[in-house]
């Protein structure tokens, strides 16, 4: 009652909390192309965990799922385009998967994995990252790529037969998410460019210069360093709620919601650094970095200050907050 009391006329104030667990299986498909950037910046394709990728995906969902079966309403429509998104996934890399370790691993053995087309490859893969981050997938200009592919690297050069595999292995990849895009992009298009942008909460300790940052609005004042704010979505979400609480402010609700769910990266004993207050929904070692723990961990929001201080302290890093 008191939050709706302080939010009366707030515009869009609460969103669903079943989100901030329902978003963990489509960022991983962001982490998963990461990884793979990161990867061929050093390893020939063909040695990528394709299948691994597939489990990881799968494992996140249910993951997901227990954590929201007796907690939140079932989701019938988003628990249906998770399903679409992860069988889209999955065929897709165990396509790319066994063709990289058959003709692809056959015109490594050839020519190595240094080629200009390798080259370009790897330049995709990390501007897709990037880009994946900012904006849909199916807005990439996966077109623009195919016709670069050809323009930006030469017909002829050392080891032919790795260039030529590559270059036709590189532009049905890039020749059909570009129409697969642009089929998705026709069907829901419109939807996403509705999407709001911005999240309100409620903040408490708030810091006397925080709204010097445009990023952060001033939606209603409270009290001393309470206030009602506008903070932007996603990446940027993260990247504002992070410096606000490293600077001493806190939250007392986010959305009308008091869990969220944050992942970060760290030593595979980084569960023990948590405080009593969270809770894990999942661990995952990096399947390019056995070494590195992602742990997916339930915080009550009135508590997120001192759970990220503890996973900090124990050189885990932040890696995302995920929004409703």
């Amino acid at each position: 009652m008191e939050t709706i009391r302080a939010t009366a006329g707030v515009p869009n104030y609460a969103r669903e909390g079943s989100a901030t667990f329902l978003t963990l299986p489509a960022r991983s498909i962001v982490s998963s192309t990461e990884e793979y950037a990161a990867f061929v910046a050093r390893r020939p394709p063909s040695r990528f965990p394709w299948l691994g990728s597939i489990g990881q995906f799968w494992r996140t969902y249910a993951g997901a799922c227990r954590a929201t079966r007796k907690a939140y309403a079932f989701d019938a429509g988003e628990h249906l385009r998770l399903g679409l998104v992860g069988v889209s996934f999955s065929g897709e890399q165990a396509l790319r998967g066994a063709y990289e370790v058959t003709l692809g691993r056959l015109g490594e053995w050839l020519g190595g994995h240094r080629t200009d087309e390798d080259a370009f490859a790897r330049r995709t893969a990390e501007e897709y990252g990037r880009f994946i981050h900012a904006g849909p997938w199916y807005e990439f200009p996966f077109a623009t790529k195919l016709r670069a592919l050809w323009r930006e690297t030469p017909l002829w050069g050392p080891h032919p037969a790795r260039k030529w595999e590559r270059k036709v292995f590189l532009s049905t990849a890039y020749g059909t998410n570009a129409v697969y895009a642009r089929l998705v992009l026709a069907a829901t298009g419109s939807a996403y460019a509705a999407e709001d942008q911005e999240i309100r909460a409620w903040m408490e300790d708030v810091p006397a210069d925080a709204f010097a940052d445009a990023r952060v609005k001033n939606l209603r004042a409270l009290g001393p360093g309470a206030f009602i704010v506008g903070l932007p979505r996603h990446d940027s979400f993260t990247a504002v709620a992070l410096g606000l609480l490293r600077r001493g402010a806190s939250f007392r609700d986010i959305a009308g919601n008091n869990v969220i769910v944050l992942t970060t990266l760290g030593p595979r004993d980084t569960p023990r650094a948590l405080p009593s207050a969270a809770a894990i929904v999942f661990d995952e070692r990096l399947l390019t970095n056995p070494t590195v723990t992602r742990l997916a961990v339930r915080a009550p929001v009135q508590a997120l200050g001192p759970i990220v201080a503890a996973l900090e302290r124990h050189g885990a890093s932040i890696e995302y907050f995920y929004d409703y």
